[in-house]
């Protein structure tokens, strides 16, 4: 993704500003090298200790196999990620412009935590950016769900009302969006995007 689509993102309502900025600061880790040399360098944390913990399971099955237990302790010791976890690598992948994978990372995420509001959020940015890459309807629709699923949990989260809202209002909707728009700058009057959505309510009530 380049600087310049993700300003005109913000610019067209498209993100939040906060998005924007959390979007350009991993464009600029990843230019810099910083990403690269912090994947590399967990990547080889992470063999080192799977390697110590292969080792000792592989002892502990060897002295219990005959009561039949090593299955048990093969789920045991498995890595299992939490909600924050997925939603981490969800980020990271949408920074890297992944979106596929960032979507299946949130989806993992949601389904250990089903009333996260932010994870449906973030589920829809990650949708929209999709749906922009490819143009494929399915996506928008899947966007706004998402966006609309975050709202039904967290009735006054701002973001997914201004993301809502401006998803609505770029695909003609313009009545409907004028209505999240307004609840937004309600629940949030100090929005520091609040001139602009202003015009979209102005242009939607036109």
């Amino acid at each position: 993704m380049r600087k310049e689509q993700i300003k005109r993102m913000v610019s067209e309502g498209k993100i939040s500003p906060q998005e924007g900025e959390r979007l350009l600061e991993a464009l600029r880790r990843s230019r810099s090298g910083e990403a690269d040399r912090e994947i590399a360098r967990r990547a080889g944390k992470k063999t080192r200790s799977r390697r110590r913990l292969y080792i000792a399971l592989a002892v502990i099955i060897a002295v219990v196999a005959a009561t039949g237990l090593s299955l048990g302790l093969y789920f045991a010791f498995r890595e299992v990620d939490s909600a924050g976890d997925l939603f981490k690598k969800g980020e990271k992948a949408f920074a890297e412009g992944d979106y596929e994978k960032a979507i299946e990372c949130y989806k993992g995420g949601l389904e250990k935590e089903p009333s996260s509001s932010a994870g449906y959020n973030l589920l829809g940015m990650a949708y929209r950016f999709l749906y922009n890459q490819t143009g494929s309807t399915k996506y928008r629709q899947e966007e706004v769900e998402a966006f609309t699923r975050a709202i039904e949990l967290v009735p006054n989260n701002p973001v997914p009302l201004v993301n809502l809202g401006a998803t609505l209002f770029y695909q003609g909707e313009k009545g409907e969006a004028a209505g999240y728009l307004q609840r937004a700058l309600e629940v949030y009057p100090d929005h520091p995007d609040r001139a602009g959505i202003e015009e979209m309510i102005r242009e939607a009530l036109q």
